[in-house]
């Protein structure tokens, strides 16, 4: 990740460390997710959150910005 955020201004590269008993679970991905929001308060619509051995088609956050479109209540959205 490193190598992208020295090649383009806009990506940060943030570490999070394991919690305070060494534990990397769940609650890490909330932990980071507060770190992003810390980070970068109010420079968002949304947030994506993908594991790192997640893929998906060319189109899929257009399908998923799509669902948040037709209602706007939503709070969460996948396929």
């Amino acid at each position: 990740m490193m190598q992208y955020s020295a090649r383009h201004n806009f990506i940060r590269l943030v570490r999070k460390t394991a919690d305070i008993n060494g534990q990397v679970d769940f609650s890490s991905k909330v932990h980071a997710i507060k770190m992003g929001y810390e980070t970068l308060p109010g420079a968002y619509s949304f947030i994506g959150i993908l594991d790192g051995d997640v893929t998906f088609d060319s189109c899929y956050y257009e399908k998923i910005l799509k669902k948040f479109a037709e209602n706007f209540k939503l709070g969460i959205a996948g396929e």
